[in-house]
């Protein structure tokens, strides 16, 4: 996937006249950039504030609401200065982009995109980092019990990873070499996991998780598993309210003996539904 480099024209739009116009409403302008064939940035410049509920940006057939994306200062409100990141499009081509704000819509009509393999050094971008969110979660292998050994490091498809004994015992597995191909050890080591997940959905969400041993989960580092000791295969559950967009992941897991078993990862919205294995995320970064 290419990088964008710069956008044709910057693009700058205003508040078409329409019916019910709240008062304190008279002007908005912003500025849309892409950083990556399916990342679109959408920056407020000037004008008013507006409660981020009513924000919503519709790219080609898609339309995105922007709570739960956008509201650095925690304030409920889309300030001039903040901007909504989308991510997963499709901006390989000519793509129309429509802000709307209650009942008034912004319209830019056709915007084209423009891509390099490497963005130039412009005098005003040399610095810059571009980073987009990739299908995966990293994966960090310890030598140890304790995290401070780090023997290998990769991004994985999902987390489900058995050891020979696990497979045995029914648990499926990725890799059927594991352990040893991460760790080299088949027993008294540690994994990390880390990345993101996504939610489409302001919602109370329920996690399951199965383990043997050791392992704790946190979501924007607020511990919801945490479960220490030798122990058989366990199903670990926790529920976790989220806002619709990504949040930080961390499963840290430790293993004790040849039996190890990490997987059976789901997520379903609470209350009914059943589990799936959730969105997983890792940012990359690209400097310019």
């Amino acid at each position: 996937m290419v990088a964008l480099t710069v956008v044709l024209a910057s693009v700058v739009f205003y508040l078409a006249v329409s019916m019910n116009v709240p008062e304190n409403l008279t002007k908005l302008s912003m500025r849309i950039l892409a950083f990556n064939s399916s990342t679109l940035s959408v920056t407020s410049m000037v004008g008013d504030s507006i409660p981020i509920d009513n924000v919503n940006i519709i790219v080609g057939p898609s339309s995105y609401n922007a709570s739960g994306i956008v509201d650095s200062n925690g304030n409920g409100l889309w300030d001039p200065g903040e901007t909504i990141f989308l991510y997963g499009l499709d901006l390989e081509k000519q793509t129309s982009v429509v802000v709307a704000t209650g009942t008034q819509v912004l319209m830019p009509g056709t915007v084209q995109w423009s891509y390099n393999p490497t963005p130039p050094d412009n005098g005003n971008q040399s610095n810059t980092t571009y980073t987009s969110y990739k299908p995966g979660i990293r994966m960090t292998a310890f030598g140890e019990t304790s995290f401070t050994d780090s023997v290998a490091s990769r991004v994985a498809n999902d987390i489900s990873y058995a050891s020979p004994e696990g497979v045995l015992g029914g648990y499926p597995t990725n890799d059927h070499s594991w352990p040893l191909s991460d760790t080299g050890r088949d027993h008294d080591f540690s994994v990390r996991f880390e990345g993101y997940i996504y939610v489409d959905a302001n919602d109370t969400y329920s996690f399951h998780i199965t383990a043997s041993d050791s392992i704790s989960m946190l979501i924007d580092d607020t511990p919801i598993i945490n479960i220490a000791g030798e122990h058989a295969p366990l199903v670990h559950m926790a529920d976790q309210y989220m806002s619709a967009g990504y949040h930080k992941l961390m499963i840290d897991y430790v293993n004790y003996d040849n039996l190890a078993v990490i997987g059976n990862f789901g997520i379903k919205k609470q209350p009914g539904g059943s589990y799936a294995p959730p969105s997983l995320f890792y940012l990359e970064s690209t400097n310019a």
